[in-house]
């Protein structure tokens, strides 16, 4: 039987077929060109979905707040003869109030305070203290938002007492371990406001509302005038009716801009950052008309 002629090409048995080093490079980098871009859609998937979560806290808190607010508002008395006398803080004279507010300093349209009788009232304990069966229903907004100024979070907060029933809004520096300070120091308002409220002739305090950093009020009248304030100082109230809608903005941001405000050092930065977040929301509410 004839032999089988095996040859030897060039010295060298044959070798499987295996990557080259070009290959291998080429083959690497692809992987890490997909690695990074997967990395970079699921980062950019986290971020969104985080700030998703942002703007839905925002729109939830404010809806509650607004909601709150209406609550309060659908029991106000708008009757120039029914309402209680409060003392006024500038020149501590008595006077009968059923509905206030007071412009801004700036002149723009629209009150940062609002104060007004309302009709739900703990009656009880109101009246074995020798109050009226109503109840004082304020909102107010103290102190600046500006960032370099306020740098801390600040809280719309709910005051109560049953002495005369009054309900104050306030929105306050909340920096830890510092007394809340609620403005200008008078007889009636102190310039600092300890935890337990007593000092400032309330019962109880409870945080209601974070992260609010504007509060705007507008009333109108029944034809839709817009009152920069009420009562009028040097005009009749024959020739200004009550009013009979008032209009309610606030403005709040998110947490993770005020943990990001902490780590910036930059004023302009935080500022526009600030700026950049605020989200407003608005209601309006028509007031209960007299005699309804």
């Amino acid at each position: 039987m004839p032999r089988t002629d095996r040859r030897v090409l060039c010295g060298r048995r044959p070798m499987a077929a295996a990557f080259s080093l070009l290959e291998l490079i080429v083959a690497m980098s692809v992987l890490s060109l997909i690695t990074l871009t997967l990395y970079g859609v699921y980062n950019q998937v986290a971020q969104t979905w985080g700030e998703m979560d942002n703007e839905i806290a925002v729109y939830q808190n404010a809806n509650l707040l607004l909601e709150f607010l209406e609550r309060d508002l659908s029991a106000a008395v708008v009757d120039p003869e029914v309402g209680f006398y409060v003392v006024d803080r500038w020149n501590n004279d008595p006077m009968l109030r059923n509905i206030t507010f007071g412009g801004k300093a700036d002149l723009r349209l629209g009150a940062d305070q609002l104060y007004f009788a309302s009709g739900n009232v703990p009656i009880e304990p109101v009246q074995q203290l020798g109050g009226s069966p109503m109840m004082e229903v304020g909102y107010e907004l103290w102190g600046t938002t500006t960032v370099t100024n306020q740098p801390y979070r600040m809280s719309l907060v709910r005051l109560t007492t049953v002495k005369n029933g009054a309900v104050h809004y306030n929105i306050f520096d909340d920096e830890p371990g510092k007394e809340w300070w609620i403005g200008e120091k008078t007889s009636i308002y102190p310039d600092v406001f300890p935890n337990d409220a007593s000092n400032f002739g309330f019962d109880q305090w409870e945080p209601w509302a974070d992260l609010v950093c504007g509060f705007n009020v507008v009333c109108y009248d029944e034809e839709g005038r817009a009152y920069e304030e009420w009562p009028p100082n040097n005009e009749s109230r024959e020739r200004w009716p009550a009013p009979t809608m008032v209009e309610i903005t606030v403005t709040m941001t998110t947490p993770r801009t005020w943990n990001e405000l902490q780590e910036l050092e930059n004023e302009n930065v935080r500022r526009e950052l600030l700026l950049n977040s605020l989200r407003s929301f608005t209601t309006r509410l028509y007031l209960p008309v007299e005699g309804e």
